[in-house]
């Protein structure tokens, strides 16, 4: 990811550090595979005209780049949304099996906590979400069908507590964003 000012000049100066990274190093970057993302104050007009300048037409910014979001914007939690999503369709498949409480806890912190800790690394994710995503873990954890739900016996407080203490561990990442 490169930034630049949105100048003829800037994107000249550009080209020519691609072009010197090139000779020094041998690798290229491939222009039909690069997209541009102006601001919003760049015209059309402007747009086009950078773009040729640079070879690059394609405009981006909308799509995912290493499994990220490449543009957030203001809501966080539509950005991020299909890591509930994930989550979501992985348990709706775990429904279907009879699992003892020992295999739902090692799918809950094997795969479930798994899923958004790529994204954790990079972004603060939004409580919102992480809310979201602790909800549908505690009603896969409490109930044997996706219609229906249990009473939860346990207090989840309880239930994510360390081990040492004498509790099941359950996904204390999530919860120590919610806090």
């Amino acid at each position: 990811m490169l930034l630049c000012r949105t100048s003829e000049e800037e994107c000249s100066s550009l080209l020519t550090i691609l072009q010197q990274y090139e000779q020094a190093s041998g690798q290229s970057i491939n222009f039909q595979k690069s997209a541009i993302t102006y601001g919003k104050g760049v015209s059309e007009e402007e747009q086009k005209k950078l773009g040729h300048i640079l070879g690059i037409h394609k405009v981006g910014g909308f799509g995912r780049y290493l499994g990220l979001p490449e543009f957030i914007g203001r809501n966080r939690t539509n950005a991020f949304s299909y890591l509930a999503q994930r989550i979501n369709q992985k348990m709706d498949n775990w429904y279907n099996a009879f699992l003892s409480p020992a295999g739902r806890e090692v799918l809950l912190i094997a795969v479930v906590t798994a899923i958004p800790s790529y994204s954790m690394s990079c972004f603060l994710l939004p409580s919102r979400l992480l809310n979201q995503i602790t909800s549908a873990m505690r009603r896969f954890w409490w109930s044997s069908t996706k219609d229906r739900h249990k009473i939860p016996w346990v207090a989840w407080k309880k239930i994510t507590n360390p081990k040492k203490i004498g509790v099941l561990l359950l996904c204390r990442c999530f919860m120590a964003f919610n806090d």
